[in-house]
C-alpha cells in the first residue's frame, strides 16, 4: 500500500512538473522553400508564392497567392517575410525592402493576398487572429494605406472574422493600427486579404510593416497543476477501493 502510494505521488509529481513547466520563449520555426533568395535563410514573399511555407510550432502558413486588384502589383521579391515565433501567437510580418509598399504622385497599388493556416502536431486550435499595420509617410488629401483580412473555413461557407487596418492622414502616419477577431476554435483557416496604398497627386502613401498573428492559447500552468493533483487523488481513491 505504502509502496503504491509513493509511486502514485511520484508519478503525479512528474505529470504536474511536465504540464506546469514554463513554455520556451521561442517556438520552433521551419521555413520550407525559403533558402535561395537575397534574404538568405529568410523567406521572400516570392518564395512563398512559389510554394514555400512557414511552420511555427505546429501552425502552418502556406498556399500563398497574390493578384492585382488595381493599379500597380506589388514586387513580391522586395518583401521579406519574418516569422513571429511566439508559441501562443504565431504569425509573420511583411518587411518592405524595396519601397513596393509605397505609392507616390497619384499612383495606386491594390493587391489581393491569399493564404491558408493549418494546425497540426497536436497544437491547440486557433481561436482568434490579429492584423497590425504600421503606416509610414502619408501626405496629400486622399492618400491612404489600407490592409484587411477575411477569415473563412476552408470550404468558404463560413466567415469566421473580419480584420481591418486603415490610415488616411497625418494623425495615424507613423503609428500602428490593429484589428482583432475571436471565433469558435478552428483547425484550418483560409484567408482572403488585401493590401492597398494610394497616393494623391503630389502625395505619398506607405506601409512600413504588416503583421498577421493567430491566437493559439495554451492551458494555464495553474489549471494544469490542478489536473495533475486530481489525477493523483483519483489513483488514490481507486487503490483504496481495491484494497
Amino acid at each position: 500500500m505504502a509502496r503504491f502510494l509513493s509511486r502514485s505521488i511520484a508519478a503525479t509529481a512528474v505529470i504536474v512538473g511536465a504540464l506546469s513547466a514554463p513554455l520556451s520563449a521561442h517556438a520552433v520555426v521551419t521555413l520550407v522553400g525559403c533558402a535561395g533568395s537575397s534574404f538568405g535563410s529568410a523567406c521572400g514573399l516570392d518564395e512563398l508564392l512559389a510554394g514555400g511555407s512557414i511552420n511555427i510550432n505546429g501552425y502552418s502558413f502556406s498556399n500563398f497567392s497574390l493578384s492585382l486588384a488595381g493599379g500597380r502589383i506589388l514586387d513580391a521579391s522586395a518583401i521579406r517575410v519574418d516569422p513571429i515565433d511566439q508559441p501562443s501567437r504565431p504569425g509573420f510580418t511583411f518587411v518592405d525592402v524595396g519601397d513596393t509598399l509605397r505609392a507616390l504622385n497619384g499612383v495606386l497599388s491594390s493587391n489581393n493576398l491569399g493564404f491558408d493556416i493549418a494546425v497540426g502536431g497536436g497544437a491547440p486550435p486557433i481561436s482568434g487572429a490579429t492584423l497590425a499595420m504600421t503606416a509610414g509617410q502619408l501626405t496629400g488629401t486622399g492618400s491612404f494605406a489600407n490592409a484587411f483580412a477575411d477569415l473563412f473555413n476552408p470550404a468558404f461557407t463560413t466567415l469566421l472574422g473580419n480584420l481591418l487596418a486603415y490610415c488616411d492622414g497625418s494623425a495615424c502616419a507613423g503609428s500602428t493600427t490593429s484589428s482583432s477577431a475571436s471565433f469558435a476554435s478552428a483547425s484550418a483557416i483560409s484567408v482572403v486579404a488585401g493590401i492597398d496604398v494610394s497616393a494623391a497627386a503630389a502625395g505619398a502613401a506607405e506601409i512600413n510593416a504588416l503583421s498577421v498573428v493567430v491566437l493559439a492559447p495554451v492551458p494555464e500552468p495553474a489549471a494544469l497543476s490542478l489536473l495533475g493533483v486530481g489525477l493523483g487523488a483519483l489513483a488514490w481513491r481507486r487503490r483504496k477501493r481495491g484494497g
